[in-house]
């Protein structure tokens, strides 16, 4: 039986992410978001476990709060938010996942909503790309 090695590919693709978002808040006449190391993590937890259950979902999303405390948020926690996207063959690039979320009421809703940090995750394994940005006010 083939071991599952799922691979995190390096900051550069969460940049991107970040940078489209922050793009597209712009155009909507929203502020930035800021890169925060500890929802980097809670929204990595997310991707390594849609990785780990084959399928999008929000399975780490319910502990975010306890997980940015563990992790050191160093801010109140306000609201949260979380987007998600994975399925064989689909989201295979920043820009993509984006769009994507950006053409979904829910997910665009989430990125434009009155948050002021952010993270990014992303978990790629046998081919598909599992991708989680979190959100907190």
């Amino acid at each position: 039986m083939p071991q599952f090695q799922p691979t995190q590919p390096g900051p550069s693709v969460q940049q991107q992410v970040l940078d489209l978002v922050n793009t597209y808040r712009a155009q909507n006449g929203k502020p930035a978001l800021q890169a925060d190391p500890a929802l980097a993590r809670t929204a990595q937890d997310e991707a390594n476990a849609e990785s780990a259950h084959g399928q999008q979902g929000h399975f780490a999303f319910g502990d975010m709060s306890n997980s940015l405390r563990a992790y050191g948020y160093a801010h109140p926690i306000g609201a949260l938010a979380e987007n998600a996207a994975g399925a064989p063959g689909f989201w295979t690039d920043a820009q993509s996942v984006v769009q994507a979320w950006t053409g979904d009421a829910l997910h665009r809703n989430n990125i434009l909503g009155d948050y002021t940090y952010t993270g990014v995750g992303l978990t790629v394994a046998n081919g598909t790309y599992w991708w989680a940005q979190d959100f907190a006010a």
